[in-house]
């Protein structure tokens, strides 16, 4: 399991939002392509879709806004000791919400720990909470063939 960072929080009492870049270190809203580490004081509603980014590590609370579509794009997201939350157990999130990893075959890779490495990931030692509305109609694949005549 992945060390948490080092400390301890202590949850501010107001929700940042991502597109206000004056609650951002430096004035700067994350750029294309940066690493970024969300304080794990923060809760940060998704009020904009982040810039895709390079590495992204949650210490703290994500929100996705449920007024809007929001998609996440980064090359390796580790929900660390934060959370990421979409929708609520008593409101399941009614548009859509996209995590999307990129990255070519040939990046450096990332020991996430002793036995597990990888170059593109998505790990979570924190909490992922996502709550939406069941799907009338869910789609399977076979794992073997089905003939005619098959249960």
């Amino acid at each position: 399991m992945c060390p948490a960072p080092a400390g301890t929080f202590v949850k501010e009492d107001f929700i940042r939002l991502w597109s206000n870049a004056s609650q951002w270190p430096n004035s700067r809203v994350p750029q294309l392509g940066d690493n970024v580490t969300l304080n794990g004081n923060w809760t940060v509603l998704l009020d904009v879709d982040p810039n895709p980014l390079n590495y992204f590590i949650i210490d703290g609370t994500i929100i996705a806004d449920d007024t809007r579509d929001v998609k996440i794009i980064a090359n390796s997201i580790h929900i660390r000791a934060g959370n990421l939350t979409v929708g609520k157990a008593s409101a399941g999130f009614v548009h859509t919400f996209t995590i999307q990893i990129n990255g070519a075959k040939t990046d450096n890779g990332y020991y996430i720990d002793p036995l597990i490495a990888g170059n593109k990931y998505m790990v979570v030692t924190g909490s992922l909470n996502l709550y939406g509305i069941a799907p009338e109609t869910v789609t399977t694949y076979l794992t073997e063939t089905a003939f005619k005549g098959d249960t």
